[in-house]
């Protein structure tokens, strides 16, 4: 029942960034013919430089528009409809958030497409120069990772708690801020900015940090499993609340 819950919601995301990123590519690849007609003109750097402005465009698009595509699906009167199809809150969730990863993705591409098509214009002589001066810093990486390879898999579970965060977090707004009846999408804004742009970074900065660095002093592996549990429990008590909201608090008056 997810995949079809995440095809459906697919086709509602990429209904626009679809065509968006391809209009993107494109006039990333005629900045690129224009620097290869003429490399010592401007015409064509501007056109590069903006396609990879819109390439950042497009990605933001992919993130809001899930976030957008939550609420409305969710919430409003498009409600009636999802809650009434043969599904749990778990799927639900599980599906807009698998598909808003998948979009976020798109966007990414986009931006690494856009990004490859404008250095095909770096010289040669350039590239070498690049590719000696990051060699160096390589070679560091990978000392560093062959000496502890454990880190990797510290690293990559950081990563895999990190990315649906953002995500859950902004859904528990969102859910929070429907079970108010007048001035809705006022009182979800400013919970959003309280709780995401102020309350947040003041506990990572002063709390999360300073027990992270302790941490480090101690071991390195200590402070990344720490910040991997703290990731998950947000993760996981983001996940159930936006559940318990969605099967006993839901509130389609709109």
């Amino acid at each position: 029942m997810v995949r079809k819950l995440m095809k459906h919601e697919l086709k509602a995301l990429f209904r626009v960034l679809l065509y968006l990123g391809i209009v993107v590519v494109i006039f990333s690849c005629i900045g690129r013919l224009l620097i290869a007609t003429d490399p010592h003109g401007y015409i064509g750097i501007i056109f590069s430089v903006i396609a990879i402005y819109l390439s950042l465009i497009v990605f933001c698009a992919a993130y809001i528009s899930s976030i957008v595509q939550f609420s409305r699906s969710m919430f409003t009167g498009e409600g009636y409809m999802t809650f009434s199809l043969p599904v749990t809150p778990t799927q639900l969730i599980t599906s807009k958030m698998l598909s808003a990863i998948i979009a976020s993705l798109f966007g990414l591409a986009v931006c690494a497409v856009c990004c490859a098509i404008t250095l095909t214009a770096v010289p040669a002589s350039t590239w070498d120069q690049i590719i000696d001066s990051f060699g160096q810093i390589w070679d560091d990486i990978y000392a560093y990772f062959q000496s502890d390879p454990f880190l990797i898999v510290e690293l990559v579970l950081i990563l895999l708690c990190a990315v649906p965060m953002g995500l859950l977090l902004i859904y528990l707004v969102i859910s929070v801020g429907q079970l108010f009846t007048a001035h809705r999408k006022m009182i979800t804004f400013s919970i959003a900015i309280v709780f995401l742009l102020i309350v947040l970074p003041i506990l990572n900065t002063y709390c999360l940090q300073k027990i992270l660095n302790a941490a480090a002093h101690v071991s390195f592996h200590l402070s990344n499993w720490i910040q991997i549990i703290v990731y998950l429990a947000i993760d996981v008590g983001s996940f159930f609340a936006v559940r318990y909201i969605l099967k006993n608090k839901v509130n389609l008056i709109v």
